[in-house]
């Protein structure tokens, strides 16, 4: 029957959207301490943090260490970008380095860049019944 191949193309098309689209997340766990003069992906985990409010910014747009240009070295910038989230999460003493208590604080806020897990939605419905029996 073409209603049925019809309706199998368009439910297997609006399937593939939907598990393109539906992801969850896992944030970046801060696990070690980083300060000027530090490498590494870490760096750019802590750098996309802090771009996440705009008064912990690491550089205005376009420029490196700014939201989606983030790097991975541990500069000036960063340091002063890392003082001011201190500074807002009442941590102290000012350091600029990711002490414990920074790390706590970085991490409760859900660390860095997320890593994205497809999810399988549930298939229920007429559509699926109908489907199931052609």
């Amino acid at each position: 029957m073409q209603i049925n191949k019809t309706v199998k193309a368009v439910f297997g098309v609006a399937m593939a959207a939907v598990l393109l689209v539906g992801t969850s997340a896992s944030a970046y766990t801060f696990t070690s301490s980083l300060k000027l003069g530090s490498k590494g992906t870490a760096v750019k985990e802590l750098q996309k943090v802090l771009n996440m409010s705009a008064d912990t910014q690491v550089a205005t747009a376009g420029k490196a260490g700014s939201p989606g240009m983030e790097t991975t070295t541990f500069g000036p910038a960063t340091k002063s970008a890392l003082q001011k989230f201190q500074a807002k999460n009442n941590l102290s003493p000012l350091t600029g380095a990711t002490g414990p208590g920074t790390r706590a604080a970085l991490n409760a806020i859900g660390g860095g860049s997320t890593t994205t897990t497809p999810t399988t939605p549930a298939q229920t419905g007429p559509v699926t019944a109908m489907l199931a029996t052609t």
